[in-house]
């Protein structure tokens, strides 16, 4: 499968992964139509039909050896800017664990050189008081995330 097919399906599936947190929890989400919507993944509503936010959500497997979450520099400010910035935690052979985690407004990062991808991306720490991990994610949800995540070292 290509980079974008993987890609893309691994959003569906994560902005799956949150909309059953947020309705579990007795919120209404609604998926926003626009793919190039360049605010919101996920436009949220309390049970009287009340705009509470836009919510944005990640799906990744940390940089382990950082103990972070990682954005694409382009990321960063969209992530900043949504009401609700929502991280689902992918496991992998190094970190085997799996949660949906909530990045609360001002948030720390920082910019890191990754070697093996020769690329800068923004590195949110996530032992920090606005990186709280708010819910497990589900055996069979995490099977699917393992399906279209990225392959570090050729390890899955």
């Amino acid at each position: 499968m290509e980079h974008d097919q993987r890609t893309s399906a691994l959003g569906k599936i994560g902005e799956g992964i949150v909309m059953n947190y947020l309705i579990d929890k007795g919120l209404k989400p609604k998926v926003s139509t626009d793919y190039w919507d360049p605010i919101k993944d996920i436009m949220l509503y309390d049970k009287n039909n009340n705009f509470l936010g836009n919510v944005e959500v990640k799906s990744h497997v940390p940089f382990v050896i950082y103990r972070a979450f990682t954005l694409e520099l382009n990321q960063l400010k969209k992530c900043q800017e949504a009401d609700y910035f929502l991280i689902n935690q992918i496991p992998c052979s190094a970190l085997n664990e799996s949660a949906i985690w909530q990045i609360h407004k001002g948030f720390k990062y920082y910019k890191k050189f990754i070697i093996k991808d020769q690329v800068h991306r923004w590195l949110i720490p996530m032992d920090q008081e606005k990186v709280t991990k708010v819910a497990p994610i589900s055996k069979e949800d995490q099977i699917n995330l393992i399906k279209f995540r990225k392959d570090y070292n050729g390890k899955n």
